[in-house]
């Protein structure tokens, strides 16, 4: 079955899989059984998850008629470049998922937003590395270890590791930046 494809209005390449079992049908014959489904109906509402071991069902409408029914309750208003396109059209690696832009009937990576998301990936691996390793109090504590204290522990590390108020600023400060550092990424 086609998928289809169509550019955001942010820019963003939109794809949307449309499920065969959301296609209208108007009989189905299972195990030797046939169900006329009168009127047409989605398979999924009768059978759940289709496609069902050893069905047939004589759909109700063509392939490009339920891609147009898929396209009108799907696509955001405001879309644009909407079209039916091969599964093969998709590249079969995600890691650049936010880097797909539409070109026609293809999808290409755009080199600018995948050198960026590369530059963010690193940023988020130097945090995430400065998280585990960065140390509060005695006995030390990792900002992973500390986050993942109940907050009944939390207040007993607060209360022996923090007794001024600079040292309350101390580790406010560093938490603080590197909560914003994440937003950042």
């Amino acid at each position: 079955m086609k998928i289809i494809i169509f550019t955001h209005p942010t820019g963003e390449l939109g794809v949307i899989r449309p499920r065969e079992g959301f296609r209208l049908a108007g009989k189905v014959t299972c195990d030797g059984i046939e169900y006329v489904l009168n009127p047409p109906t989605k398979v999924d509402e009768v059978f759940g998850r289709w496609p069902v071991d050893g069905a047939v069902a004589e759909w109700a409408e063509t392939e490009e008629e339920f891609l147009l029914r898929v396209i009108a309750r799907s696509v955001p208003a405001g879309a644009t470049n909407v079209m039916a396109v091969g599964e093969s059209t998709i590249p079969a690696d995600r890691s650049k998922r936010k880097a797909w832009r539409q070109n026609g009937a293809e999808v290409v990576v755009e080199p600018a937003i995948a050198a960026q998301l590369d530059g963010e990936t690193a940023r988020l691996s130097e945090i995430e590395s400065q998280i585990a390793t960065d140390t509060f109090g005695t006995p030390a504590k990792t900002l992973k270890q500390l986050s993942e204290m109940s907050w009944s522990d939390f207040n007993t590390w607060w209360g022996a590791n923090v007794t001024t108020a600079a040292a309350a600023i101390v580790v406010l400060k560093r938490l603080t930046y590197f909560v914003l550092r994440r937003c950042r990424t």
